[in-house]
C-alpha cells in the first residue's frame, strides 16, 4: 500500500453486483495482499454513508469502477464515478479501474464515452483473472507514477474535492452542508482560489 493512503482500491459498485462481484473481488484482492475498502466491511453502523463514501474514496489510492448495467442506473454510483474522475484530474495519476460487467463496447461508448478507451477488465473472464488484472494494474500504475501517491492525499484535501463537486455540481451543496458544514469551507476556498 502506498504510504500516503489508508486503503489500496475503493470498489464501486451498484448494489445489485455486490453477491456476485464486488464481495468476491475483494476478496481475491484482499488475497492479494491489498486493501480494500468495500462498503460493507468499511461502513460503520450509524455512519453517515456520505460521509462515509467520501472518506473511503478520499482513502483509497485507487479506484475499481465496476460498470453494469445497474451501475448505469444509479445516481449514487455515477456519484462515485464523478468525484474518481475528479480526483485523477486534479492529482494528474491514473485513478479509475474500470471493470465491465455484464455491458459491450458499444453501451460504454455510449454512456461513458470517457471510459470507452480506457483497457477494461472484463467479469466474463471470471474474477480470479480480474483481480489478476487489477493486482498487476495498480503495481504496474504505481511504477509509473512521478510522485508518490495523488496531490490529494499528499496534501489532505477534503476541501480540494468539495470544492471541485460544488464547482461543477450545484446538487453537491445539500450533500456537502449534510457532511459536517464543509460545504462553506469548500465556498471559502474557491474564492480564495479565483
Amino acid at each position: 500500500m502506498a504510504g500516503a493512503f489508508k486503503y489500496d482500491l475503493f470498489i464501486s459498485h451498484a448494489t445489485e453486483d455486490k453477491a456476485l462481484v464486488a464481495r468476491p473481488l475483494a476478496t481475491a484482492l484482499s488475497g492479494r495482499g491489498l486493501s480494500v475498502w468495500l462498503d460493507e466491511r468499511s461502513l460503520i453502523l450509524g455512519e453517515g454513508l456520505t460521509e462515509g463514501i467520501l472518506d473511503g474514496l478520499l482513502s483509497s489510492e485507487f479506484g475499481a469502477v465496476i460498470l453494469s448495467p445497474a451501475f448505469l442506473e444509479r445516481e449514487w454510483t455515477l456519484k462515485e464515478l464523478h468525484d474518481l474522475s475528479l480526483m485523477e484530474n486534479h492529482s494528474g495519476d491514473r485513478i479509475i479501474l474500470p471493470i465491465w460487467h455484464k455491458l459491450d463496447l458499444k453501451v460504454v461508448s455510449e454512456r461513458l464515452p470517457e471510459l470507452s478507451d480506457r483497457l477494461a477488465a472484463r467479469t466474463s473472464d471470471g474474477i480470479d483473472a480480474v483481480a489478476e488484472l487489477v493486482s498487476a494494474a495498480i503495481a504496474a500504475w504505481r511504477d509509473r507514477q512521478h510522485v508518490p501517491g495523488p496531490l490529494l492525499a499528499q496534501t489532505g484535501t477534503l476541501n480540494t474535492l468539495l470544492t471541485l463537486r460544488a464547482a461543477q455540481d450545484k446538487r453537491f451543496k445539500r450533500a456537502a452542508a449534510l457532511s459536517r458544514g464543509l460545504y462553506e469551507d469548500a465556498l471559502r476556498i474557491a474564492k480564495e482560489i479565483r
